[in-house]
């Protein structure tokens, strides 16, 4: 490694002609330009009045419609296959949407269907990972199958809550009630039941949890929050294309409930709730569990603890779980940034992590360093530290192979935010290392413009301070040694 370093840095005396790029201050934005722009990238994202621009005013009229009613979009577009499908799963879906007399929310879903962003709240989504939802779904999706225990055994007192244990404890404390014969495996035989077997459930249809049917019919209770899931499948097992099936399944409920409820009134629960189960299973998805857990290790812990929370404590208290852990993930991110130790990969001017590529060497006299996260108050104390400790180890080493530790180089391409905590801590870098010599590799923007803020001597952000890329600032300082080498000679 030795040869390769010196060899290496030899060369590089003889190749400076390397242009130094100057680096340019970010233009000047003013704080209300600031504010606007991140409210609109947390509000809206996807800027949804790009449509508009342009427009004449009846087009954006018809644009905003559609934006509130996406029915206004589609329904253009709507012929009679669409419609055939449909209406076979607005009728299958009737049915199990008739006992929970939920007609007038389940239109006023297909309203708003699609149209979450109305409230422009959708960024909450944000806290729930993958694996959150995974784990989340799963449990509910077993918590949905255990709840239909009281209608598949014929249980008259049930236990109303929703963990494993009460439903399990209820289901063995009430064998008496079981009924003498049991025609559960009939259902089966049913041509209707056959038809929802084995289809498989597709996750991306539940993609609205916070539009205003759900906010109408979940508030209650978890258990409605957790039926969601079960009539979205069967919706989706049964074939629906579109909203339609939401109205054929609002008007069918609607006309039953006022005209042939006596009808009814004769239907076995065990139809439905074998209908329910046969559903939900499909929400159980193992290879995703098994991807995941070959991926991150910590977020399978974190879709198991939603999985298990929901099942043995509650829904809610379960996603809180998961959340939490997901956001102390994050913190720890923050907190913990990582920093590494920069190499020069031979015969190029690219230099990449010491310990990912062995090829790389270190440049004599030189201790590179590269923080990988935004610098805040949260994570200086952590860098102070860090860097203390491989400033110390590097002045250790330099005097046993070299002529010691001469400059060090922070390369900030990889911070992309920093605070008032963070501006200091560069500050304090630099006076510590005055005699040293500190150099800054490209800050982005925001950075830059916060250090040259801070600035007030004119002297922090000197040009020969900054520089674009690691290699130009090795190759301007090894020009600058040589240069002083020569003038003593």
């Amino acid at each position: 490694m030795e040869p390769n370093a010196s060899s290496y840095s030899s060369r590089s005396f003889v190749e400076i002609a390397m242009e130094v790029h100057k680096v340019v201050p970010p233009p000047h934005i003013s704080t209300i330009h600031k504010l606007k722009t991140r409210l609109k990238e947390t509000f809206f994202p996807d800027d949804p009045l790009r449509q508009f621009k342009g427009q004449p005013l009846a087009k954006k009229w018809l644009l905003g419609a559609q934006y509130v009613f996406p029915i206004l979009k589609w329904g253009p577009s709507y012929n009679l296959t669409l419609f055939k499908s449909d209406i076979i799963s607005g009728l299958t879906i009737a049915s199990l949407a008739i006992p929970q007399i939920q007609a007038l929310f389940l239109l006023l879903y297909m309203l708003c269907l699609e149209a979450q962003e109305i409230l422009q709240l959708g960024f909450i989504i944000d806290f729930l990972s993958k694996a959150t939802l995974i784990g989340f779904m799963a449990g509910a999706a077993i918590i949905v199958s255990l709840q239909q225990l009281k209608s598949l055994l014929g249980i008259t007192h049930f236990t109303k809550k929703m963990g494993l244990v009460p439903v399990m404890s209820s289901v063995f404390h009430n064998t008496k009630e079981y009924p003498a014969e049991w025609d559960v495996c009939k259902i089966a035989e049913h041509e209707k039941t056959k038809a929802i077997l084995g289809v498989s459930w597709c996750p991306s249809c539940v993609s609205h949890p916070l539009d205003l049917a759900g906010l109408c019919t979940q508030s209650s209770t978890p258990w409605y929050h957790c039926r969601a899931f079960s009539r979205s499948a069967v919706n989706h097992n049964a074939g629906a294309k579109t909203a339609v099936s939401n109205i054929i399944m609002a008007m069918t409920v609607m006309v039953t409930l006022l005209f042939l409820m006596p009808l009814f009134q004769y239907t076995p629960n065990v139809v439905l709730g074998a209908i329910i189960v046969t559903a939900v299973v499909g929400l159980i998805d193992l290879p995703a569990a098994y991807q995941i857990w070959k991926i991150d290790k910590y977020d399978f812990i974190v879709m198991l603890c939603a999985f298990l929370g929901v099942i043995f404590i509650s829904v809610q208290e379960g996603l809180a779980i998961a959340v939490g852990l997901c956001i102390f993930k994050v913190l720890l991110q923050i907190t913990r940034p990582k920093t590494v130790m920069l190499g020069n990969m031979p015969g190029t001017n690219i230099y990449r992590n010491l310990h990912h590529y062995k090829e790389a060497s270190k440049i004599p006299g030189f201790l590179i360093l590269s923080i990988e996260a935004p610098i805040n108050f949260a994570n200086t104390t952590y860098l102070n530290d860090r860097w203390i400790e491989d400033y110390k180890e590097e002045e250790e080493e330099e005097p046993k192979k070299h002529s010691g530790l001469r400059f060090v180089i922070l390369d900030l391409s990889a911070v992309s935010a920093i605070d008032t905590s963070g501006v200091s801590f560069i500050k304090d870098l630099r006076k510590a290392l005055e005699m040293k010599g500190l150099e800054a590799i490209n800050p982005i923007g925001e950075v830059m413009e916060k250090l040259q803020r801070a600035d007030e001597t004119r002297d922090f952000m000197r040009p020969d301070f900054l520089f674009l890329t690691v290699g130009e600032a090795v190759a301007f300082l090894m020009s600058t040694v040589k240069g002083q080498s020569l003038n003593h000679v």
